[in-house]
């Protein structure tokens, strides 16, 4: 169990060296979160590549990619807000508009698939 008096060490510790905030164990869920490019070919489901977030954002509003293409088309900017190496971010466009392809002509084929039920 930490102390009071450990934790008030800390917190003088972290003030005098703030480029140290940042402990170990966060660095490391950030580079979970934020690190290195998912391989589709590991991912297992039916999600590999990020269908589910692609039509969440459809539903949201029908130009939502658009906007967030445009919003990381400008990735040093949006790399200084989100503390996101600028290089994973400049990615992003291509990623999103390869999936929004892959739903899209999902999409289509299962309208074509569509089994007539009569005449109304």
């Amino acid at each position: 169990m930490i102390s009071y008096a450990d934790l008030w060490q800390k917190l003088k510790e972290d003030e005098e060296n703030p480029e140290d905030v940042r402990d170990i164990e966060q660095e490391e869920e950030d580079t979970a979160l934020m690190g290195t490019e998912i391989d589709p070919t590991t991912v297992t489901g039916e999600d590999a590549n990020g269908e589910e977030a692609i039509r969440l954002g459809m539903n949201i509003r029908h130009d939502f990619w658009d906007d967030f293409i445009k919003m990381a088309n400008n990735a040093d900017s949006l790399s200084r807000l989100l503390g996101i190496d600028a290089d994973k971010i400049s990615d992003w466009p291509r990623r999103v508009k390869e999936s929004l392809e892959k739903v899209q002509d999902e999409d289509s084929g299962d309208r074509n698939k569509m089994i007539s039920t009569g005449e109304v």
